[in-house]
């Protein structure tokens, strides 16, 4: 498999590529091939004359005898034994008691056996008498025997007494002979197959026997309804499950009726004419194999010949044509008189046909071998081979194969070829990656529904024979209430698949069901040809014309539904009991229960696919409406998990935030109630049973069984990031220098006279606001008995500069060891001017307020983060960049001792910078969250050695937290899976604890990432992933939008997001969806991420413009003349450097981007960003050119793509103006723009309603200029 996925296969085997590149073209003509292939058959091109292989058996050595009077009135041997029997009061006893009669007169070994039987077993139990007679062979000892079979009454229910005095008849001609090498049996039965069943299995060693013989070499069953004369006879020599006798023994019984003037023909079908045309020809063979079709594939036969078949014993049934008009056949159906035997010479011409038969087979010295037991009859004395008709079998499954090859391929793996090795192997082991987490759900599906097969197939055991034969409506009930049980579980089974893990990849499915659906029909099609054709039919078809992944009209929709739907159980069920001519809702007999168990499988395998149909796009409101969830709050005992459930209520424009607490198992609660416009959030726990809570800026007590809360802390101003350790409250409060919460609510309702702010040092604003001299600083507060004792103490107080208004600084992080002792916290080092400095450090302070701020990461003057401390408190983690002046270096963590103060950098090798740390529990290993090739994975490093173990591969992870000694808690999420909470237990096993949009996004389309990489600039290795829109179809183009990353120094990651960059909200509005790492992007190590250092405009717009190339090249399925742009911040910026650079793409979205890169220096908030970015300051003379060089203002006369600019009052990142600048310049120039500016929003569009109008105004943009029609209506 590997081989074809990587496409090394392609290069030793043309075929192969061949098949890759056509396989999603070659099902259909397949397809068409086989049908044509099954209607050529009846035409005489495809036909052979019959013969005999074995020469011993010649009829025309055979001289016949029988047909003398003494013959002839042998035959009334039955009617003297009815007579004699006249007094016995059970018709089957006095039946059985006549036949014995005449065979015992006759000379026979005479046995009579009584037998009970259930039709479907355990349903009840009926009563049957089978009499044999064995005519001893004089020439040998009894190791063969041959045998003749007779049942009471035909299959059309009418007395067969013509054929019991026939064999009584042959009989009397038998035992006048001396040639026998073989015995002859003599087996009536007034059970039918039943009867035949019973016999074979007692005579095989069942018991109950006395009267034996030897091997049974061949046997011919009669069934001579009443009539006067015969117009010939009816051959039949199907059997179950696609059973068939030896094809001598056809053509010899044809052959000899022939001479004998008596034809037997194939299901009692005379052949065309001779003269007919080659259209009457062709219909009568063609109806001839329909009806040999139909016998073998649902196993319905006339006569008894059939289980003679299933023990290996040759076997067919001669049954006499009655003429319409015949007058005996007339009376008989008018009184139900059984008549006297039909005119002499019509007898003698069928027991001659039966006499020579017998003496045939009896000069065969050994059982058949030499000919076909694979053939189709099309005419009378007319064969065709399996050489012959088996093509059209492998047209239909190679139909299948290929289609299901090309679903397979579909997945994600027709990116994985590479000419570079290692970058094989990791498409390859992505590849695995998706398999390992997808397959076992398909195999999961497929064994439920065999599973559910068997019950259906074995349920009517159960239910009493009474009850399903009592009335129509019982068993109408019992019927649809199988078949509702039965889709009811199916529906549950894909509801359940598709909306808590999406881990249920549909086209996987179909293919793994194709490929099945292929094995069997291919196996079965040498066995059961008819059988095979049928299944193929039923299922076969369905799955290769229902193309789910197309149905983009509601037209095809629902023939694609109806299709599957027909192949589905219960329309087999009603379908399949028309077929065989009964009453749809008649549940007992046994052939319709062999047919149902062999339809069983196929229909509900399909099914649940047709649940994929209902699939709808993931609409703009629709996203807007998801449930986004918090980081899990873990109890002390580690058993139960606090969370925030958050969600927009559209119709009120306001958001409702509410705690929910889920167990273990994965049982969730809702604690606090769920009020539009309210925020219960920052959940923590008091103990294992009590729980606190902000809600209106109170802290709020609440027990898990109790419904109302207490308020434990009114504080006067507001307060965030709650911790309670050891009856402390640990909080973050913003105030003026030197005073407390009180004093400081109090100076801010002071009303000035006017509104002016004097700054004379930078920071003057940083993101979105301007900078007061109110600062964030860390709190604590004792509680006794839930109550607030003494003051808040300002942990920060004794801080440096804390009390000068001119430094400004924020509060980024802080922890709380688990003893109540210390908080750790992360804060700039005071400096006037902070907005070219990166000193950010890491201190410590005793949470009591007793103790001064300790500095741990004296020294290293880069940016810190993360602090963790350690179970025991002693030993403090967090992440650091050494470089100065540079928030995207490579981060690093340390470990300090808050005994010795000794600090120490572990895992200094690696490559990777992690965002996040937590101690493992005995505290010698810490959980990293690492951003790695576009995922967040979970790593353990062991702090000793520096050893990393990846324990997470794909998807991101957020919020870890220990749960218990050895597990963890996270939040995750991946491109096709909104975020919820998961645990990673320490065997490595991974299983979600909610399911938060599971309702809202039921049948809702989300696509799943797939991964490219290709050679970009510095023929470095770059990576990306595309998604495809709902129902795509390979052989249509799409438009592609490419979404740009910004940062620059961030990643794409495979994620969820609910901002305006989540690729599902653009795939599916029908664009393929494109997302690249450029060089600059974060998590592919610290080398490709600084190489975008004074290459903001060129490494990663080749990496872009080769991106999309290669794209182009690989799938026809994008249309290159349909492309656009989008791209926020420093993707912004990249999209006004398209603008500048190329005309290739239809339209561009510019979100809060750069137009004039030396401006933005000077209305930034953060000067270190551009200035290590571009080596300096841009008055510098020697660095004006770094700004210049990738200017898209410079460029502004090649500006002529149309484009959206968006753009936020209060960002102070990127200023308006760099907005304003480029939509001026395009309407100048006469090019349509359009600028979207949110006065209340900043550098993201945080704000619901904002965001709603975001994605529909930059949906109708991109849609309009690539001429693509949504599949929603915007409003």
């Amino acid at each position: 498999m590997a081989l074809v996925l990587s496409g090394q296969g392609e290069k030793a085997s043309p075929i192969l590529k061949l098949g890759r590149k056509y396989s999603a073209y070659l099902a259909y003509p397949l397809l068409l091939a086989s049908i044509v292939w099954l209607l050529l058959l009846p035409f005489q091109t495809f036909t052979r004359n019959g013969y005999f292989s074995e020469n011993a058996m010649m009829p025309n050595q055979v001289y016949t005898v029988f047909g003398t009077e003494e013959h002839m009135s042998a035959m009334n041997h039955i009617d003297a034994g009815l007579a004699l029997q006249s007094t016995a009061k059970d018709v089957g006893e006095r039946q059985a008691g006549a036949v014995y009669h005449a065979f015992d007169s006759l000379g026979l070994d005479s046995e009579i056996q009584r037998f009970a039987y259930s039709e479907v077993p355990g349903t009840g139990s009926m009563s049957g008498i089978n009499v044999h007679g064995v005519l001893r062979a004089g020439r040998s000892d009894s190791v063969e025997a041959l045998l003749i079979a007779a049942s009471w009454t035909t299959s059309s229910n009418r007395t067969n007494i013509n054929a019991v005095r026939l064999m009584a008849g042959l009989a009397k001609y038998a035992s006048e002979q001396v040639y026998w090498a073989k015995d002859i049996i003599f087996l009536v039965t007034d059970s039918g197959e039943h009867g035949i069943e019973t016999w074979l299995k007692s005579y095989h060693g069942g018991g109950g026997l006395y009267v034996r013989s030897g091997i049974i070499q061949a046997a011919v069953c009669l069934e001579l309804p009443p009539a006067q004369s015969y117009a010939g006879m009816g051959l039949f020599f199907e059997g179950k499950s696609g059973q068939l006798p030896n094809l001598d023994l056809v053509n010899i019984v044809q052959y000899i009726s022939r001479v004998e003037r008596i034809p037997a023909y194939l299901h009692g079908m005379v052949d065309a004419p001779r003269s007919s045309t080659w259209l009457e020809k062709y219909k009568r063979s063609a109806q001839l194999l329909l009806r040999q079709v139909s016998s073998l594939a649902i196993g319905k036969s006339v006569g008894v010949h059939a289980p003679f078949l299933r023990y290996r014993i040759d076997a067919l049934t001669l049954s006499g044509i009655v003429r319409p008009t015949d007058p005996v056949s007339l009376e008989y159906l008018r009184t139900g008189v059984a008549p006297v035997m039909p005119a002499a010479f019509t007898v003698r011409a069928i027991g001659r046909t039966v006499e020579s038969t017998l003496r045939s087979l009896n000069n065969l010295l050994e059982h058949f071998h030499q000919s076909f037991f694979f053939y189709i009859l099309p005419a009378n004395e007319k064969y065709i081979s399996i050489g012959d008709y088996i093509p059209a079998a492998g047209l239909m499954v190679a139909s299948l194969l290929f289609q299901a090859m090309h679903l397979w391929w579909m997945q994600g793996s027709d990116d994985m070829r590479s000419d570079n090795p290692a970058t094989r192997i990791e498409r390859i082991n992505a590849y695995y990656a998706f398999l390992r987490r997808t397959l076992p759900n398909t195999i999961g599906i497929i064994a439920r529904v065999h599973l559910l097969g068997v019950i259906l197939l074995l349920a009517p055991i159960a239910v009493p024979y009474a009850v399903l034969t009592n009335t129509t409506s019982t068993a109408y009930v019992f019927t649809m209430a199988l078949a509702s049980v039965s889709m009811v579980l199916h529906i549950s089974d894909t509801y359940w698949m598709e909306s808590v893990q999406r881990l249920v990849d549909w086209k996987q499915l179909k293919a793994v069901v194709e490929l099945y659906v292929a094995v069997v029909v291919g196996c079965l099609s040498v066995m059961n040809f008819s059988l095979a054709v049928v299944l193929f039919g039923v299922t076969g078809l369905p799955l290769v014309l229902t193309r789910v992944w197309t149905s983009t009209t509601k037209m095809r929709r629902i023939a694609n539904v109806s299709m599957l739907l027909l192949a589905s159980p219960v329309c087999t069920l009603v379908l399949s009991r028309a077929a065989l001519g009964l009453s749809p809702l008649d549940f007992t007999s046994s052939p319709f229960r062999m047919f149902l168990g062999d339809f069983y499988h196929f229909g509900s395998l399909a099914y649940p696919l047709s649940r994929s149909f209902n699939s709808r796009p993931l609409d703009i409101r629709l996203f807007h409406s998801l449930n986004r969830i918090g980081p899990p709050v873990v109890s002390p005992d580690a058993t139960k998990i606090l969370y925030t459930q958050a969600h927009y209520i559209q119709a009120d424009n306001n958001s409702e935030t509410y705690i929910n607490v889920v167990d273990l198992s994965g049982e969730i609660s809702q604690l606090t109630e769920a009020r539009g416009g309210e925020t219960y959030g920052n959940p923590i726990w008091f103990d294992n049973e009590t729980v606190g809570y902000l809600h209106k800026n109170k802290l709020y007590r609440q027990g898990l069984d109790e419904k109302n809360a207490t308020v434990v802390y009114s504080p006067s101003i507001d307060i965030s990031s709650v911790s309670y350790r050891s009856g402390r409250l640990v909080f973050v409060a913003s105030v003026y220098p030197n005073v407390s919460l009180a004093q400081t609510k109090d100076l801010t309702a002071v009303k000035k006279r006017d509104s002016a702010l004097i700054y004379d040092n930078l920071w003057v604003r940083h993101w979105d606001e301007w900078m007061s001299p109110r600062k964030p600083a860390l709190f604590s507060v004792e509680l006794d008995d839930w109550k607030v004792v003494g003051k808040e103490t300002n942990l920060l107080l004794n801080l440096t500069a804390f009390h000068d208004p001119l430094v400004r600084w924020s509060l980024d992080e802080h922890t709380v060891d688990r003893q109540g002792h210390n908080a750790a916290f992360i804060v700039r080092t005071p400096n006037e001017d902070q907005s070219w400095t990166t000193n950010v450090g890491v201190y410590t302070v005793p949470i009591n307020g007793t103790g001064q701020p300790r500095l741990l990461s004296s020294g290293i003057e880069g940016i810190s983060s993360a602090p963790a401390f350690s179970p025991d408190g002693r030993w403090l983690a967090w992440l650091q960049i050494k470089e100065p002046a540079y928030e995207s270096g490579q981060k690093r963590i340390y470990v300090g001792d808050l005994v010795s103060g000794k600090v120490a950098a572990v895992a200094h090798d690696w490559d990777r910078s992690p965002q996040s740390l937590l101690w493992s529990q005995n505290g010698t290993s810490l959980y990293a969250v690492v951003a790695d090739s576009g995922n967040n994975n979970i790593y353990v490093v062991d702090v000793e050695s520096g050893r990393r173990k990846q324990l997470t591969e794909t998807g991101s992870a957020s919020a870890v937290r220990l749960l218990g000694k050895k597990d963890l808690v996270f939040v995750y999420s991946n491109t096709d899976t909104p975020m919820d909470i998961h645990r990673l237990a320490s065997t490595g096993e991974r299983r979600a604890l909610t399911a938060v949009n599971q309702k809202v996004l039921k049948n809702v389309y989300l696509g799943s990432a797939q991964d490219f990489t290709f050679t970009g600039a510095r023929n470095d290795l770059v990576h990306g992933w595309l998604v495809k829109p709902p129902n795509f179809d390979p052989s249509k183009q799409y438009p592609l939008a490419c979404l740009i990353h910004g940062g620059p120094q961030q990643c794409n990651t495979h994620s969820f997001g609910h901002s305006q960059w989540n690729p599902n909200l653009y795939a599916s509005a029908g664009f393929i969806t494109v997302q690249i790492n450029f060089h600059g992007s974060s998590s592919y190590g610290q080398n490709f991420t600084d190489s975008i250092q004074q290459q903001w405009g060129g490494y990663p717009y080749d990496d872009l413009m080769k991106g999309l190339d290669y794209l182009l090249a690989e799938h026809s399925y994008i249309d290159g003349k349909r492309m656009v742009a989008l791209g926020a911040s420093y993707g912004g910026y990249m999209v006004n450097w398209i603008n500048a650079q190329t005309d290739r793409f239809r339209a561009l979205v510019s979100h809060d981007g750069m137009f004039s890169v030396p401006s933005f220096w000077y209305s930034t908030d953060e000067l270190w960003f551009p200035e290590h970015d571009f080596g300096g300051v841009p008055y510098d003379p020697d660095v004006r050119p770094h700004y210049e060089q990738f200017n898209p203002e410079r460029y502004a006369a090649n500006f002529s793509t149309p484009t959206l600019f968006v753009h936020g009052a209060n960002d102070f990142r990127l200023t308006a103006d760099q907005s304003l600048a480029p939509f001026t310049l395009l309407r100048r120039k006469g090019i349509p723009a359009r600028l979207m500016y949110f006065p209340d929003e900043n550098h993201w569009t945080s704000h619901p309603a904002n965001s709603i109008r975001w994605y529909t105004e930059v949906l109708r943009w991109i849609s309009t200029f690539t001429n693509t029609t949504l599949p929603y209506t915007l409003d």
